[in-house]
């Protein structure tokens, strides 16, 4: 968690784009639902046009830092440690 910034919303948006979604955006997608569950309106959750990592899919951006060739298992992890940590900061 070093150098992550604790926060009380996460917004990500995902790369929509062809190559992304033939790498597994949709299985990120599938995973934010869960996640969504879990925290409801703290997750924000938008598909986005190419953020230019075409090679290194699927991308995204969480609280505006790319994360490439992210598994859903990364994205619920950085989800959830920035959503617990400022949760047990309160």
């Amino acid at each position: 968690m070093k150098g992550r910034n604790i926060m009380s919303i996460v917004n990500i948006e995902l790369c929509a784009g062809t190559a992304c979604h033939l790498m597994g955006t949709e299985q990120l997608l599938n995973s934010l639902e869960n996640l969504q569950k879990r925290w409801g309106k703290r997750l924000h959750v938008q598909l986005t046009h190419c953020l230019g990592g075409c090679g290194q899919g699927p991308t995204a951006r969480v609280n505006g830092q790319l994360y490439y060739k992210l598994t859903a298992e990364q994205l619920e992890n950085t989800v959830n440690e920035l959503l617990e940590l400022e949760r047990g900061a309160l």
